[in-house]
């Protein structure tokens, strides 16, 4: 799903008093789960899942498909000083997705992140494979 350029992060992401301040907008799909942990209310929800997007799908040769991923937008509680947004990202293993791959993948996420919130934002991109012959998985 993405939200109408005009629509900041607040409005996408409904409170949640059961949560803390904080309640998670999930968009459709199957797998990479991306988490966006410590987003701010001035963030433009619309333009950050559009950035992770083409960040994700940068590369074909890693096979992420565009309707596959979930978004998990996390807002930042109004009393959390969080200075650095961390991403996520949990996907299965495959033979193409080399640590250098990931590597480049984490950079470009990062690097699409900051563009869309800002330069001077602070960033972190975790890359999760997941070994799909040992893990526990299902989809409903």
């Amino acid at each position: 799903m993405l939200a109408s350029d005009e629509d900041s992060v607040a409005d996408d992401i409904e409170d949640d008093e059961a949560l803390g301040d904080v309640c998670l907008f999930k968009s459709g799909g199957t797998m990479p789960l991306v988490t966006v942990f410590n987003l701010r209310r001035e963030d433009r929800l619309s333009d950050v899942v559009e950035a992770t997007r083409r960040a994700l799908t940068s590369m074909p040769e890693l096979a992420i498909n565009d309707d596959e991923i979930d978004r998990v937008p996390i807002l930042s509680p109004a009393d959390f000083d969080g200075e650095v947004t961390r991403i996520n990202v949990d996907l299965w293993e495959r033979t193409e997705r080399t640590k250098e791959a990931l590597q480049e993948l984490a950079t470009r996420l990062a690097r699409a992140f900051q563009a869309t919130a800002g330069a001077d934002r602070r960033v972190k991109v975790v890359i999760r494979p997941y070994d799909v012959e040992r893990s526990g998985w299902v989809s409903l």
